[in-house]
């Protein structure tokens, strides 16, 4: 006669591997949050680059003068893309639900039909030194939740992070 052995787990094994999965839950649910905090902030500042890069090659490709309009909303921000002459929108952005602050930085970009940053006010005048915009996550807690976008006054576009900026 053969003896016939149960398959499966005990309770007991069962509990020790919930246990444990509840362990690394815990230890790594922070990261988690810190890492949606980081990506968030990130995509937010990539997409802006894109819209000031946008403005400014349109600026050239209509041989006009760009406006770029930047608000901060309750939980995020907008953005509109307007052709100064006929004051048509070329595209209009509105981030909501986000939780971003645009913190620093002008709110009205201008580009020149060369490309270059000029002076919303006075579009024949540069704007010397360039400009800088910050986005920050309001729960920011590390320079990783901070980007800062900066913009020469040729035009040019660059975005990152400061390890040395804190959070105010």
């Amino acid at each position: 006669m053969r003896i016939v052995r149960p398959c499966g787990f005990t309770l007991v094994e069962l509990l020790i591997v919930i246990v444990i999965i509840a362990v690394l839950a815990t230890i790594a649910a922070p990261n988690l949050r810190d890492l949606l905090k980081r990506n968030s902030v990130a995509s937010h500042a990539n997409e802006l680059v894109a819209l000031v890069t946008f403005a400014r090659s349109e600026a050239v490709r209509r041989s006009a003068i760009i406006d770029l309009e930047l608000s901060s909303l309750t939980g995020g921000w907008t953005a509109t893309t307007r052709v100064r002459e006929s004051g048509t929108d070329l595209r209009a952005t509105t981030k909501t639900g986000v939780d971003l602050m645009l913190i620093d930085g002008p709110t009205d970009l201008a580009f020149n039909s060369r490309g270059y940053l000029v002076d919303p006010g006075n579009p024949t005048t540069w704007q010397a030194g360039g400009i800088s915009i910050t986005l920050r996550h309001p729960d920011c807690t590390t320079a990783f939740h901070i980007r800062e976008i900066k913009i020469r006054a040729t035009g040019q576009v660059e975005g990152g992070y400061d390890p040395d900026m804190e959070c105010n």
